[in-house]
């Protein structure tokens, strides 16, 4: 497995690795799946968890869908077999505190959509936590993107990009009438 990050001109590309923790968690997390986001800089992490202890394949994630909901998806289902089997060896034999770079030809998923799923999951979240909350400007035009890809709409996004349309329709109306006003012969 290479280590490197290879960037191609005018491509992003995330960086994505996964982290695997002591083996004696009590919670059923055993590793970590780190991103950092090449499109906003953000970072994100999926746990890894593990509770069947008789079935080596028990190893899974709860990733973000397009609905804004987690669904667990299994890591064989992540990885191909190769790395998958390196990880899991590492989790299941007590390796610990190893970490591999996830390469996209290392992926059954994709690495890109891994990536914006947790993006999601953050607005989503930062929306259910928080009674007054306003977004970026850079975070209402990625959240816009999203919801062109089918991401499902969010309520307190959708409500400050409606507020924010109005007020510049108003402005907009405002300013017509000051011209047509300026305009005429008193």
């Amino acid at each position: 497995m290479r280590n490197n990050v290879e960037n191609l001109p005018g491509e992003n590309k995330h960086l994505v690795t996964i982290e695997v923790l002591n083996k004696d968690i009590k919670d059923g997390e055993v590793a970590k799946i780190h991103m950092m986001d090449a499109e906003t800089k953000g970072f994100y992490d999926l746990s890894v968890r593990h509770f069947n202890e008789s079935n080596r394949n028990d190893l899974y994630i709860d990733s973000m869908g397009k609905d804004g909901e987690r669904d667990t998806v299994y890591l064989k289902n992540v990885l191909k077999p190769d790395l998958y089997k390196e990880v899991q060896d590492s989790i299941l034999d007590g390796k610990g505190h190893q970490s591999f770079v996830i390469h996209q030809e290392n992926a059954v998923v994709s690495l890109d959509e891994l990536v914006k799923g947790e993006r999601y999951g953050q607005f989503v979240e930062k929306a259910e936590n928080q009674k007054d909350l306003t977004f970026k400007d850079k975070e209402v035009e990625t959240y816009k993107e999203m919801k062109n890809e089918g991401y499902k709409p969010i309520v307190s996004i959708e409500k400050q990009i409606e507020g924010t349309e109005q007020t510049g329709r108003e402005q907009a109306r405002k300013r017509y009438m000051m011209q047509q006003m300026n305009g005429r012969d008193y």
